[in-house]
């Protein structure tokens, strides 16, 4: 297939609520092995649609790679407050192996009749990993900016300083979030393991780790996040920040655990 998945509206028809997969083994789909996107969600009236618990760009094994010809999910042309994921228990898609970034929510810059996309299109508890460019990349730029400005989409990613371990199972994250325009609120840090870094310096996610609530009030914001798992030195933290919206940035620095 050219593309594997295209929801799309025009300017009266709509493409609302569409669930695309589910929480359960008999309700994942493969969307995998396409010369395009492996889903695409494209037009200001196309809303309010879930893509949970599907294998894009990999085999129904989960792990072997059928990556797409272009992104894995691709957010456009002002389509909003859609969910990529989500926090119940088997929501999480993989996204893995992609030829381009593994999400991109924002525009193709190589064609000018993409438009950006609109506001509110979470990003959840996904197993992102493999793809070639960025695990989520906001807007179409080169390398990774800091999204003030990029293609109008205003959330930073956030920045790690450390991530140590306390003994063998307990690690604490510290970070930073800063943004000069934010909306004062409770955000989500969605932390994740990798086996190694990326080569951005920035993510992918490959394995979800835990979530925790920050109270943001100020421009500049510092948290610590403590978790519990099997943790070895080595190993990889990358995390992503939701904004009261339910807008989701670019994967953060990463951050090796010693």
């Amino acid at each position: 297939n050219g593309l594997g998945l295209v929801i799309s509206s025009d300017s009266v028809t709509y493409s609302l609520a569409n669930l695309i997969g589910g929480t359960t083994t008999a309700t994942r789909n493969v969307i995998s092995g396409n010369l395009g996107d492996g889903v695409a969600l494209s037009g200001s009236l196309t809303q309010g649609n879930t893509l949970e618990g599907n294998d894009i760009g990999t085999a129904a094994d989960g792990t072997s790679n059928l990556g797409n010809g272009d992104r894995g999910v691709f957010i456009q042309t002002g389509a909003n407050d859609n969910a990529v994921g989500g926090v119940a228990a088997g929501a999480g898609n993989i996204i893995a192996f992609n030829h381009d970034d593994g999400v991109l929510v924002g525009r193709n810059v190589s064609d000018p009749l993409v438009l950006n996309a609109g506001a509110g299109n979470v990003i959840s508890e996904n197993s992102i990993f493999g793809n070639v460019r960025l695990g989520i990349e906001l807007g179409q730029d080169s390398g990774v900016p800091a999204n003030q400005n990029a293609a109008g989409l205003v959330l930073n990613s956030p920045t790690l300083s450390s991530a140590a371990r306390a003994g063998n199972f307990f690690i604490t994250v510290n970070g930073n979030w800063q943004s000069d325009s934010f909306t004062a609120g409770n955000y989500r840090i969605e932390v994740f393991e990798n086996a190694a870094a990326d080569a951005s310096g920035h993510g992918q996610g490959k394995i979800f780790l835990g979530a925790q609530s920050i109270s943001v009030s100020t421009n500049s914001t510092d948290f610590s996040i403590s978790l519990g798992d099997a943790f070895a030195s080595g190993q990889v933290i990358s995390c992503t920040i939701t904004d009261p919206f339910n807008n989701t940035s670019e994967f953060s620095t990463d951050a090796t655990v010693a």
